[in-house]
């Protein structure tokens, strides 16, 4: 999992995402073709959501490249 700071350094910038367990168009595509960190809330929501999941059993894996 990635430090809140991570997704902070990266505003403005694309991530990928390894498929996960969930099926939903959106992961679909942020796999498929990555999204851009608009903004600091933004990063925020990436990093909460990243750590729900995993409360959850389900891994989020970003990274910077495809």
């Amino acid at each position: 999992m990635k430090p809140l700071q991570w997704f902070l350094d990266r505003i403005g910038k694309k991530l990928y995402r390894d498929k996960s367990t969930c099926t939903c168009t959106h992961c679909a595509d942020v796999e498929a073709n990555g999204l851009v960190v608009g903004d600091e809330q933004h990063a925020r929501y990436l990093y909460e959501t990243q750590n729900d999941f995993a409360s959850e059993g389900s891994l989020l894996r970003y990274r910077d490249i495809k």
